[in-house]
């Protein structure tokens, strides 16, 4: 997080449940937390804020197009409001990678378009998702975003590509 805090994904505790929680611990030292008592993974805490994203069930990604009752979605949970979870998207197939960008937007990949999984972009707040890449042809496996939250770099394949966030244009690849 923005505040010196480490977040991650583990299986910590006994569960009969198979699945891992959202921890946190401090970047120096310290015993790791649940974040909240909701079993999930990938957990990313909001910009200046505490709200935070992880990704519920257990479909692994590798199973490109599974339609099956166990997919990834993407969830909100807001200790502000009660302790609140909110399911952001919801869809048989999976939707996983959240990472927050400014204003409540947060980026995140999903094949829910062609089949092939391409990068979105939803806003917490609204609800809202629109798709920033298009690719037929191969998926896009992992991603990061600029610290100011402008650019996103991508990699689809054997390539790289830049993203501006902001504004126009196409995906360019990284010579």
């Amino acid at each position: 997080g923005d505040d010196g805090q480490l977040f991650f994904t583990g299986d910590l505790e006994p569960d009969v449940f198979r699945n891992p929680r959202p921890f946190v611990v401090g970047a120096e030292a310290g015993v790791p937390e649940r974040v909240h008592d909701a079993f999930g993974r990938s957990p990313a805490k909001e910009i200046g804020g505490d709200r935070v994203l992880f990704v519920r069930g257990n479909e692994r990604l590798t199973r490109r197009h599974s339609r099956g009752p166990d997919t990834r979605d993407i969830w909100l949970y807001d200790p502000n409001a009660d302790d609140q979870f909110t399911q952001l998207t919801e869809r048989r197939g999976n939707d996983a990678r959240p990472m927050w960008l400014p204003d409540g937007l947060f980026l995140f990949t999903s094949d829910r378009n062609d089949r092939t999984v391409n990068l979105f972009v939803g806003n917490a707040n609204t609800g809202r998702i629109e798709a920033l890449t298009s690719f037929t042809d191969a998926d896009v496996d992992e991603f990061d975003v600029t610290p100011d939250g402008r650019r996103v770099v991508f990699a689809k394949w054997d390539t790289l590509y830049t993203l501006d966030l902001e504004g126009a244009g196409a995906p360019v690849p990284v010579e």
